[in-house]
């Protein structure tokens, strides 16, 4: 399963149930080091492709579906607990986990096409890695597995909603405008009908950025203002960040001084009460 190799903490974590204790994992990788069946480098320990092959051969389909339930899973948890759409101090350390990791998560990205039952938390993991796909300049590929998510999971729901936005940012970062404006609006119509009206403000942000991308700056700008007082009203403080950066980076052609007071992040205060000034990331 793990193409780019594997840390102790994850291989404990993924493989062991189904009699193996996880307090016994370490052991078995070590024998498996010594059959030079497991060899050392990348996450920790990764095996030949070759040996790979083989033993996926080995697994009979309940083997097969069990851990790959046990894979998906994790790597939809890591890729929530490492969002890069989060203004933190890790943010840096958060990305380059996620890069080293990436060869996995495109393993289980595509065991959730495969897997009708496992499309959701596919869906899930590509939409939370939004902004690492703009920031690893990967917005083709981010874009082809929401896409491919979205074709599965045509229900109703926040999962859906969340993927649209997603993609809508992902299309106006490629200047798709045609791509990008029916996902917003199908968007802020899913959140509505579903209740989910904390995803109302990422919907219009990002429509915001639609008509400043195309040149309409004072109507992007309302549009910004109008998701801000959302934002603010949800106490949604990484949602209003980002949102300030964008009124600052897109109104500095409209209205320097306006974007002045947007980029100071004025009145602005992270949890810990500090001021902070958005880190320009995306």
């Amino acid at each position: 399963m793990f193409a780019g190799g594997v840390d102790l903490d994850t291989a404990e974590t993924v493989c062991s149930g189904e009699g193996i204790d996880a307090a016994d994992v370490l052991d078995l990788l070590a024998g498996l080091v010594d059959k030079s069946v497991l060899c050392r480098g990348g996450l920790g320990f990764r095996m030949l492709e070759s040996l790979r092959a083989y033993g996926c051969e080995q697994l009979t389909p309940a083997e097969r579906q069990w851990l790959r339930g046990r894979f998906v899973g994790h790597y939809r948890e890591l890729t929530e607990t490492h969002r890069t759409d989060q203004l933190v101090s890790d943010q840096l350390d958060r990305y380059l986990a996620l890069r080293q990791e990436l060869p996995n998560i495109r393993v289980a990205l595509q065991a959730c096409l495969n897997e009708p039952a496992l499309a959701p938390l596919g869906l899930g993991t590509a939409s939370a890695m939004w902004c690492f796909w703009v920031l690893a300049g990967a917005l083709t590929e981010g874009r082809y597995w929401i896409e491919r998510g979205l074709e599965l999971v045509p229900e109703p729901g926040r999962a859906r909603a969340t993927a649209l936005w997603a993609d809508s940012m992902l299309a106006l970062r490629q200047g798709d405008l045609d791509a990008a404006l029916p996902l917003l609006e199908d968007c802020r119509a899913l959140a509505a009908r579903s209740g989910d009206e904390d995803l109302v403000p990422y919907a219009v942000r990002t429509a915001g950025v639609a008509a400043c991308t195309a040149g309409d700056t004072r109507r992007g700008l309302a549009l910004l203002r109008e998701s801000l007082a959302l934002h603010r009203s949800l106490n949604d403080l990484d949602g209003l960040m980002f949102n300030l950066y964008f009124a600052a980076a897109y109104g500095s052609t409209e209205d320097p001084g306006l974007a002045a007071e947007f980029g100071a992040g004025r009145a602005v205060h992270r949890r810990d009460r500090r001021p902070v000034v958005p880190h320009p990331v995306p």
